[in-house]
């Protein structure tokens, strides 16, 4: 504990009042109050830098540079926590002649903007990150794309119940029988914040020195555009599986293949085998009635329904078994969610394209899975019903 200011200013003012008596009456006025006012700031600047100091050595409360670093000496962590750009890969189809032709590095593609979408669909464009040759007769091509603007705007998630955007290519292509099919887009990040690498600095703390699982895990939350991560083990096959996806719970293949590459060179165990899978998104709504305190609170329920909606979606997104739901918790959580709530009687997740309600999934993930499923919460998708004590 640090000392307080009180106790280190008792030494010098009684060495004084020892060695100079009638100096009494000038401590708090005069000339010897001001060499004690120095030192008194001297020694509060001290204790100021004795708190940063013990606050940047400690994983819960170092922030900004100084986490950093204490993530890099004594956690081994080494981060990225620029902005990064989403990166993909375009699907074109064709018929026809289908004649040879390459499709050079730097060609650029377009995802078309579609605000009627839920969640809405951004605008966003795409450039080949290297030339592509493909061959007489090849009616399916795959074209490794990265966004040429960082950030989340490019991500793209992919859906259980929705079909893909509407996309184009800007240059034109050696062989117009060309059709964009699909383009997919994930990994664009604003960058990484101090809670991110305090998770980061853990699991990397823990992978350095844990089973194959733990290193794993760790070797994926490296990756910088990476967000998050389900793991289940297939013992049939001794075969570990990963499923991944951004901040915008968006996969890709060339992010799967970016998270593998770095497991392969620094993480996966002697023996180990690893499967990088993607997240599709199941988009929701959720339906409750709410009972809340008095009638006055009925006449604004604005309020509310937001502090509900902030609570539903932190459960969707924040955990890390994100795959599964408990409706008991559901209506938990909203009974929570505000005070002028007294209890949540009904709570049911429905499906946002059929409105049909689902029921609850497994508590864990398949052995054998081969995609992992976020239940996606759309922001306008909330049913509240409020009543008041009968």
């Amino acid at each position: 504990m640090l000392p307080r200011l009180s106790d280190l200013m008792t030494a010098p003012t009684d060495s004084l009042l020892v060695s100079r008596p009638r100096a009494e009456r000038a401590i708090y006025q005069g000339r010897y109050a001001d060499v004690l006012r120095g030192w008194e700031a001297q020694l509060g600047r001290f204790r100021r830098y004795l708190a940063e100091e013990c606050g940047a050595a400690r994983l819960p409360t170092a922030e900004g540079q100084a986490l950093q670093e204490l993530a890099a000496s004594e956690f081994w962590t080494s981060l990225d926590t620029a902005q990064q750009t989403a990166i993909g890969e375009v699907r074109l189809t064709r018929s026809g002649s289908m004649p040879a032709g390459v499709i050079k590095k730097g060609h650029r593609f377009s995802r078309i903007a579609d605000p009627t979408t839920r969640p809405v669909q951004n605008a966003a464009q795409f450039a080949s990150t290297e030339s592509i040759y493909v061959a007489a007769g090849d009616s399916v091509v795959s074209v490794p794309v990265e966004a040429t603007t960082p950030g989340t705007i490019a991500n793209f998630p992919r859906y259980l119940d929705s079909t893909t955007a509407k996309s184009t290519s800007i240059d034109g292509l050696f062989d117009p029988a060309f059709v964009v099919a699909r383009i997919s887009s994930a990994g664009g990040s604003p960058g990484i914040d101090d809670p991110w690498i305090r998770l980061i600095a853990a699991a990397s703390y823990i992978g350095q020195f844990g089973p194959n699982n733990s290193a794993l895990i760790a070797g994926a939350f490296e990756v910088p555009r990476l967000r998050h991560i389900a793991f289940t083990f297939d013992h049939a096959k001794a075969l570990a599986r990963l499923f991944v996806s951004d901040v915008s719970w968006a996969s890709s293949d060339a992010l799967s293949a970016l998270v593998y590459q770095n497991l392969s060179a620094k993480w996966l165990g002697w023996g180990g085998r690893v499967a990088i899978l993607p997240i599709y998104n199941y988009r929701v709504n959720v339906s409750a009635t709410i009972v809340v305190n008095d009638v006055q609170a009925l006449s604004n329920t604005s309020e509310i329904a937001e502090a509900v909606r902030t609570a539903i979606k932190a459960y969707f997104d924040d955990r890390p078994d994100f795959y599964t739901f408990k409706l008991r918790t559901l209506r938990g959580l909203i009974a929570r969610a505000d005070k002028r709530i007294l209890t949540c009687t009904d709570a049911a997740v429905v499906n946002y394209a059929t409105g049909l309600p689902l029921p609850e999934p497994p508590a864990e993930l398949a052995s054998s899975a081969s995609i992992a499923t976020h239940y996606m919460l759309i922001d306008d998708a909330l049913n509240l019903n409020f009543e008041v004590p009968s």
